[in-house]
């Protein structure tokens, strides 16, 4: 499955809802589309089956220039390397056995 990118207007946000697999040449357009929306956007990650290094990287960079990550998967969560299950942002407590 290729990736599909999908622009919804939600009050006072761009929600860019990612499908399909992120790799190859579909990882710049997802950093080319993710560069040019309008700020605040998000990401609902809930139909994004694989990414590939790059595809994780453009990710990272999109979520750095202030993209809010939603529904990440537990397989892409552990590749960004999230403190969570579905997209937990980094620096929350985690829970401890005991």
């Amino acid at each position: 499955m290729a990736l599909r990118i999908s622009e919804i207007a939600e009050e006072g946000r761009t929600i860019l809802k990612v499908d399909g697999h992120l790799s190859g040449i579909e990882v710049g357009e997802l950093a080319r589309v993710g560069a040019a929306c309008p700020r605040p956007v998000s990401l609902d990650l809930s139909g994004l089956m694989f990414a590939d290094d790059r595809g994780v990287t453009v990710l990272k960079d999109l979520r750095a220039d202030g993209a809010d990550l939603r529904n990440v998967p537990p397989y892409v969560s552990l590749l960004l390397e999230l403190d969570g299950p579905c997209g937990a942002s980094p620096g929350r407590p985690r829970r401890t056995a005991g």
